[in-house]
């Protein structure tokens, strides 16, 4: 019975050992993430329509994903935000995020401060 017991816990514990070896292979064979190029203060003017940040990872199979806030407490509480971008005059935060997928490992988020500026009226226009 001993025996048996003991075949029994060596089985339970090479299993589990084999299982967890296999999640940690499949994790290391992520490359790391590509590097997310952005500046972290970014404007526009105005144009009636969405405009959405500068952004780009170095590889080119490698999506981002941009999300815009309204607020800062709203990008700190990952709440409210939408993918699509702002269309109106004001202050936005963005968060890229590099997931996990396509043979990289998830990258980590970056913030941009995003202000869409309402433009200067045309010099001839200010005169009268």
């Amino acid at each position: 019975m001993k025996r048996l017991v003991f075949l029994a816990i060596v089985t339970i514990t090479a299993a589990a050992f084999g299982i967890s070896a296999c999640s940690s292979q499949k994790n290391s064979e992520l490359a790391d993430p590509p590097i997310i190029t952005s500046a972290t203060y970014q404007h526009t003017l105005y144009n009636g329509s969405g405009q959405s940040i500068d952004a780009r990872a170095a590889k080119e199979n490698a999506p981002l994903e941009i999300v815009y806030y309204t607020s800062e407490a709203d990008y700190d509480a990952d709440a409210n935000g939408v993918t699509e971008p702002p269309t109106e005059v004001g202050l936005y935060y963005a968060r890229i995020r590099r997931p996990e997928g396509n043979g990289y490992k998830q990258g980590r988020d970056i913030k941009v401060e995003y202000r869409i500026q309402k433009p200067l009226p045309p010099p001839e226009a200010a005169k009268q």
